[in-house]
């Protein structure tokens, strides 16, 4: 064996350790992606049927808001003008996209995204930060449904 090919070899087998710990890395950050896009919907679908339970036994809104739940998509629906607002979930991309094309034609995608270390957060569709607290978006989606402003 000459000296070039010892070098090489110990070259391909440190390539080779890396590799593996690299491996080991990518499917443990996959898995908390994973594990923290399941956590996210099961947020997002608490709050939103928790917060319509509340709405529909307001006299204002008089119990018109119905909930659809599924492993793909979250439907809540206006009975008395049939408009839905509709979250998609997509375990691929770890993310939820929310539209309700009436009455605010209402347009909102959030995702889950690797932080430092084993910690995650939610981003906006403009990939900035909303932390990793969701009670503030079933009101924001809820106030699309309901025509209204989502600022105020």
């Amino acid at each position: 064996m000459s000296e070039r090919s010892k070098q090489l070899a110990a070259m391909f087998n440190n390539s080779k350790e890396r590799q593996g710990i690299q491996n080991e890395l990518d499917l443990r950050n996959a898995k908390l992606l994973d594990e923290s896009f399941l956590r996210m919907q099961a947020e997002i679908n608490s709050h939103i049927e928790r917060l319509c339970a509340e709405l529909n036994q307001e006299p204002e809104i008089g119990d018109i808001l119905r909930c659809d739940f599924s492993d793909k998509e979250t439907k809540v629906t206006r009975t008395d003008t049939g408009n839905v607002l509709s979250a998609k979930f997509d375990p691929f991309r770890h993310s939820v996209g929310f539209v309700c094309p009436k009455p605010t034609n209402f347009k909102y995608s959030i995702t889950v995204k690797k932080g430092v270390g084993d910690s995650w957060y939610y981003a906006d569709g403009d990939d900035g930060s909303i932390g990793d607290k969701l009670g503030w978006l079933a009101d924001k989606v809820l106030r699309a449904l309901l025509g209204l402003n989502s600022s105020g």
